[in-house]
């Protein structure tokens, strides 16, 4: 089982855990943090999530929130980032470990728990 921890990294602050990414090999499954709903920052973030706020969201695929994070496999280096990393063509949530899932328009990212 592979787990990864979603954080909203604002400037040089402390980054905020907002919930856990896991991954059994057949299934994905995400959770928030307990800690996410105590605090208003964490609590205006989890609005804009397209996660159950009170349950738990599972899944065969990759959810779209994290996909999205990936890079395109149209990119001309797209073959070059997955040799660079040595990761197989499909392992997804490794590809998105690799590039810690960030975006320019946001301060999301993940990072792999181990």
């Amino acid at each position: 089982m592979r787990k990864a921890e979603l954080l909203y990294r604002r400037h040089n602050k402390k980054p905020i855990i907002i919930g856990s990414l896991l991954y059994d090999g057949h299934k994905y499954t995400f959770t928030y943090h307990r800690s996410v709903f105590n605090s208003r920052e964490g609590s205006r973030l989890i609005r804009v999530l397209p996660f159950p706020k009170n349950d738990v969201a599972t899944g065969s695929r990759l959810f779209p929130f994290f996909k999205r994070r990936l890079p395109d496999k149209k990119r001309h280096d797209y073959n070059r980032i997955l040799s660079r990393n040595r990761i197989e063509d499909g392992d997804e949530l490794s590809l998105l470990l690799a590039k810690k899932g960030k975006l320019q328009t946001d301060s999301f990212e993940i990072r792999e728990v181990k």
